[in-house]
C-alpha cells in the first residue's frame, strides 16, 4: 500500500517521498540533495573611537579601578565646572585650600604633616607644590586620576622619598 518515507541525514536536505509498497522486497533508489547552508550577509565593523596612545593606560586603569578616583570627560560634562580644579572638590583623599590667589590640594591621609600631592600632566610630573588654578581648562581635559598614596600610583610617576606618600593627581589632556 501507499507509504510516506521521511528522510534526514546530516549535510543533506531533508524530504519526504511517497510510494506504493508491494508485498516482499521493495527496492527504491532515493537521491539526496546536499543541503544549502544559508550564508549571512557581510558584516562590517567600523570603530568610531580613535585611541590616543597616551590615553591607553588611563582607560585601562579606569576599567580596572586602578586609581583612588577617576574623572572622565563625561563627568566633567555633567558638572560643567568653570575651572578644572573644581572637579577635585569631591575626591575623598584630598582637601582643597584656597591660599594667596592659588588653589592647592592637601592629602587628607596625613593629619599632622602638610602633605601636598604631586601633579602630573600627560605623564610628566611637575616639580614643587602644584597650584591647581593653573591647570588646563575643563574643555581640554581627557581625564583625571587621583592616587591617594604610593600603592596604586603608576611606577613611571611614582616619585622618590617622602613625597610619594602624599599621592598624585594625574591630568590627561585631549
Amino acid at each position: 500500500g501507499p507509504v510516506a518515507i521521511e528522510l534526514r541525514k546530516v549535510g543533506y536536505a531533508s524530504g519526504t517521498v511517497s510510494t506504493d509498497l508491494e508485498t516482499g522486497d521493495n527496492t527504491m533508489p532515493i537521491t539526496l540533495r546536499a543541503s544549502t547552508v544559508p550564508q549571512l550577509a557581510t558584516v562590517r565593523v567600523i570603530g568610531n573611537r580613535s585611541m590616543n596612545v597616551r590615553h591607553r593606560e588611563f582607560e585601562q586603569r579606569l576599567a580596572n579601578g586602578g586609581a583612588t578616583a577617576s574623572i572622565t570627560q563625561e563627568d566633567i560634562a555633567k558638572r560643567n565646572p568653570a575651572s578644572t580644579w573644581q572637579m577635585l572638590t569631591r575626591v575623598p583623599s584630598l582637601l582643597l585650600l584656597d591660599s594667596a590667589g592659588g588653589v592647592f590640594a592637601k592629602s587628607s591621609r596625613m593629619s599632622t604633616v602638610l602633605c601636598w600631592p604631586r601633579l602630573a600632566i600627560d605623564g610628566m610630573v611637575i616639580p614643587g607644590r602644584p597650584n591647581l588654578s593653573n591647570l588646563p581648562p575643563p574643555s581640554e581635559i581627557f581625564g583625571i586620576e587621583v592616587f591617594a598614596g604610593p600603592a596604586r600610583t603608576p611606577l613611571a610617576m611614582g616619585g622618590e622619598g617622602d613625597e610619594r606618600y602624599c599621592g598624585l593627581i594625574a591630568i590627561w589632556t585631549k
